[in-house]
């Protein structure tokens, strides 16, 4: 997997890399679906981004940590 910075990011890319996960809340669309809401840190930024495939969120799962994976 190559590595991918946050600064080199645009709107709408899929990601498919490890990040630290900054904050993580859940929401609703406005039609009702529930979405992930984070915010994505490396050594080069931070990023609020949205998850909106339920399956997608499973691979967010886990204990926070203040250290890099």
């Amino acid at each position: 997997m190559k590595k991918v910075f946050l600064k080199d990011i645009k709107e709408k890319d899929r990601l498919d890399n490890i990040f630290l996960v900054a904050k993580k809340e859940m929401g609703l669309s406005r039609s009702g679906k529930p979405y992930l809401n984070i915010k994505l840190m490396d050594k080069t930024g931070d990023i609020e981004a949205r998850v909106w495939d339920k399956g997608s969120c499973r691979r967010l799962s886990g204990r926070p940590s203040n250290k890099y994976i």
